[in-house]
């Protein structure tokens, strides 16, 4: 089969200047897996003063973070399903009659026109975000997979690059087989809207957290400091490993630097923990999504991209956050040992 709609869609937004439709639209019936959920959002913990070192905000607008942090009830969203007919996919971006939903960048720069492959029903549980970041791949993504298996077979592009390190791993702890394809026309599709934190998505994560620590025999402890280097997107922490042998002395905190370890050594290192701490990114999330209800998130913030994500996770799952914010420093920024002292103060024992 040829389409030229990577063609059309990139000359009607280049040149008549109108951004691509949401596949969404093209639905033939949408349905309400799970309503809206009203919750509520504890206040961060946080010593006085900390926002006004923030320079730059991502993922999010300044307002609505600082909303997020100050905690106040909120209406999370509903999960949707979008049923769709004659789909095709190109190069990680889903088509059909001027609609789009890009699953991740595209790769060439002769767009890809022509796909062989047919599928009968995809159930598409991946996002763009899940194949960029991989946090948001366990925490988003892999909280959808259940929804795919439920409406068809799972789908989703072939992988871009190089995965996560851990990615597989935890797709064969976690019984996920995923089909996966480059190019394919797709018959009947189902997509889903999964962005709100509603009580459906919080149950999900705690199956996913169910899952990975099944068979594991471990006792509560203090916590650990997991340990982000120079991985991922950078954002350097001059001191970090200063702060991490601070929190171990102080506070019984393992330390744990992820790269090299099995999912199984990480899952063995984080289970039980009563607070999970590192600098903001990614590798927080092996942390985080082991944790039980009632233990904390603490997150060292770059100031020039502050980062309220976690917050957001830590709330849905009934857990505490807080965080401190570090000072520019060199290519990187710096935390103060004594302002992580104090904040963990201000952090609850769990039940």
């Amino acid at each position: 089969m040829w389409t030229f709609e990577p063609i059309t869609n990139a000359l009607r937004s280049r040149v008549l200047y109108h951004p691509p439709r949401g596949l969404e639209r093209e639905a033939v019936r949408t349905r309400v897996l799970f309503p809206p959920t009203v919750g509520k959002r504890p206040p961060a913990l946080a010593l006085d003063g900390q926002l006004e070192r923030v320079t730059g905000w991502v993922f999010a607008e300044e307002a609505e973070q600082r909303a997020c942090l100050a905690g106040a009830d909120v209406e999370h969203a509903p999960t949707l399903a979008h049923d769709l007919e004659g789909v095709v996919l190109l190069d990680g971006v889903l088509y059909k009659n001027g609609a789009q939903r890009p699953l991740h960048w595209r790769t060439r720069k002769i767009p890809v026109l022509h796909a062989e492959v047919e599928v009968e029903h995809a159930s598409i549980y991946s996002t763009w975000n899940g194949h960029r970041w991989f946090g948001m791949w366990l925490a988003d993504d892999c909280a959808v997979y259940p929804l795919a298996e439920q409406e068809g077979d799972p789908f989703t592009t072939t992988f871009v690059g190089t995965p996560a390190p851990h990615e597989g791993e935890y797709e064969a702890t976690l019984g996920m087989k995923p089909r996966r394809e480059s190019a394919a026309i797709l018959h009947r599709v189902t997509i889903f809207d999964d962005h709100g934190h509603n009580a459906d998505k919080h149950r999900r994560m705690r199956e996913v957290r169910r899952r990975l620590l099944d068979g594991v025999t471990y006792e509560k402890h203090p916590g650990v400091f997991l340990v982000r280097g120079s991985t991922g997107d950078k954002r350097l922490c001059r001191n970090e490993l200063e702060i991490a042998e601070l929190v171990a002395k102080e506070r019984g905190l393992r330390i744990l630097d992820c790269v090299g370890k099995s999912v199984d050594e990480i899952v063995a290192t984080c289970a039980g923990s009563e607070l999970v701490m590192g600098v903001e990114g990614s590798q927080l999330i092996h942390g985080q999504v082991l944790l039980d209800e009632g233990a904390s998130v603490f997150v060292l913030e770059p100031p020039d991209r502050f980062c309220s994500i976690f917050k957001d996770y830590a709330d849905r799952d009934h857990q505490r956050f807080a965080y401190v914010v570090g000072r520019p420093e060199e290519d990187g920024f710096h935390v103060d040992p004594d302002e992580v002292l104090r904040t963990l103060e201000l952090v609850p024992p769990v039940a």
